[in-house]
C-alpha cells in the first residue's frame, strides 16, 4: 500500500497504476474507519483508486477550519457567541462579515494597519478552494454515469468568494500574514497575531492548531460558514498540496494479505489513533471546551473531497492566488479564460480512466 500526495494519486489513478479498491479482498469500504465521503466524492465510472480514513492523520490535519478567541469575545460585547451561531444555525459568510467588522484597532498608533495591530480576520491565501466548497460547489462534479464535468464557476461559487474577498480585502479588519509579511515570517507572525489576542477568527487548517495549545487565552475551533441560511449542510476541503490519499500499486502478489492489513490498520487506527488525535489538538494549558470537540466532529463529518483541486484544472490555485495578491475580484473573467484549457484537461482524464481495464 501506500499514502500519496494527493496530485502524484491523481496521475497514478488514470495511467492504470493503482488497484480498484473495491475489488481488493478482506477490505470492507462500508465500515465506519473508512471515510464514506471520500469513497463517493473519489470513485470515478465507479472505480475507487484511492481514499482516506482512520488509517491516516494527514487529511485530518489539512483540513481547513476556523479558530476564535474567547478573550475577545468578553472583551466585545457587541461581538456574538460563534458557537450559538452555529447551534441556531445563522453561521453564516454575511454573519461572519459582520462580525469580523466589530474588531479594528491600531494598536502602534502609526495610523496604518499592520501585524502589530488588532484585526477581526486573520487569514491566508490558500483558503479560497475551501470557500467554493463551504458553499457547496465543487471544481468537478462526478456526474450520473461517473465522469467528469467542469462546475467551477456558479452563481453560489461566485458569491461565496466574493464574499470573502470583500472580508479579506477590507485591511483594516483583516491580516493576511502571507500579503503583509515575508514568506521568512509567515509563522512567527501569524503565532504571534493570534497568541497575543491580536485576531478575533483566524482562517486555518488544523495542523496549526496544536501550535495554540498553550497559549495563555482560551480558544474555540468552528467550522466553515455556510454561503447562505437556507444551506442544509456545512461543508469542508483539505488543502490539496498538503493532502494525501491511501492505495494500493496494480501489480501485489498477495491481494488477500494486503486488503486484511489495511482492514486491520484502519480498524486500530479508529480505536487509538483518532482518539490521540483530538486529544492532542484540544488538550492545552487549558482544556478546552466540549463545544470544540462537537465542533471537530461537524467538520469531519462534512468533508467533501473535489478531484477539481487534486487535478488542479486550469491551473485554478494558482491562478485565484494571484487574484487574491492584486486585491481585486475577478472571479468571473479568471474562470472565462480557463475554460477552454480546463475543459480540454477533463475530457482528457475522463478519456484516460475510460481506458483503463483493470
Amino acid at each position: 500500500m501506500g499514502v500519496i500526495g494527493a496530485y502524484d494519486c491523481g496521475t497514478l489513478a488514470y495511467s492504470g497504476y493503482l488497484t480498484d479498491l473495491n475489488t481488493l479482498p478482506n477490505m470492507n469500504l462500508e465500515r465506519s474507519w473508512w471515510d464514506q465521503n471520500a469513497n463517493e466524492d473519489l470513485a470515478i465510472l465507479n472505480k475507487l483508486f484511492f481514499t482516506e480514513g482512520d488509517i491516516s492523520l494527514t487529511y485530518k490535519k489539512v483540513t481547513h477550519c476556523i479558530l476564535f478567541n474567547k478573550e475577545l469575545i468578553v472583551q466585545y460585547p457587541t461581538l456574538q457567541n460563534p458557537y450559538e451561531l452555529v447551534e441556531n444555525d445563522n453561521w453564516t459568510f454575511d454573519t461572519f462579515a459582520e462580525e469580523v467588522k466589530k474588531i479594528s484597532e491600531d494598536l502602534n498608533a502609526n495610523q496604518t494597519a499592520d501585524k502589530e495591530d488588532r484585526f477581526g480576520l486573520m487569514s491566508w491565501n490558500d483558503p479560497h478552494l475551501a470557500v467554493i466548497t463551504a458553499s457547496g460547489e465543487k471544481i468537478l462534479t462526478v456526474k450520473d454515469d461517473g465522469t467528469l464535468s467542469l462546475t467551477l464557476y456558479t452563481d453560489r461559487s461566485e458569491e461565496a468568494l466574493r464574499k470573502y474577498c470583500e472580508m479579506l480585502f477590507d485591511s483594516e479588519h483583516a491580516f493576511n500574514y502571507q500579503y503583509n509579511a515575508p514568506s521568512s515570517e509567515w509563522n512567527t507572525t501569524r503565532d504571534a497575531v493570534f497568541n497575543e489576542n491580536r485576531a478575533l477568527y483566524y482562517m486555518t487548517t488544523f495542523v496549526t492548531v496544536a501550535r495554540h495549545r498553550n497559549m495563555d487565552t482560551d480558544f474555540g475551533i468552528l467550522p466553515y460558514p455556510k454561503l447562505d441560511a437556507e444551506q442544509e449542510e456545512y461543508y469542508h476541503t483539505d488543502t490539496p498540496f498538503s493532502t494525501s490519499f491511501v492505495c494500493v500499486p496494480f501489480l501485489i502478489e498477495d491481494e488477500d494479505r494486503t486488503g486484511a492489513i489495511m482492514e486491520t490498520l484502519a480498524y486500530y487506527s479508529k480505536q487509538y489513533l483518532t482518539p490521540a488525535y483530538y486529544e492532542q489538538t484540544l488538550v492545552g494549558t487549558y482544556i478546552r471546551d466540549d463545544e470544540s470537540e462537537e465542533m471537530l466532529d461537524l467538520i469531519f463529518a462534512t468533508r467533501c473531497y473535489d478531484l477539481g483541486s487534486y487535478y488542479d484544472v486550469g491551473a485554478i490555485g494558482s491562478k485565484l492566488t494571484a487574484m487574491l495578491n492584486t486585491r481585486t475580484f475577478t472571479f468571473a473573467s479568471l474562470c472565462a479564460g480557463i475554460s477552454d484549457t480546463a475543459k480540454a484537461q477533463v475530457e482528457d482524464i475522463n478519456t484516460k480512466y475510460s481506458g483503463i481495464n483493470n
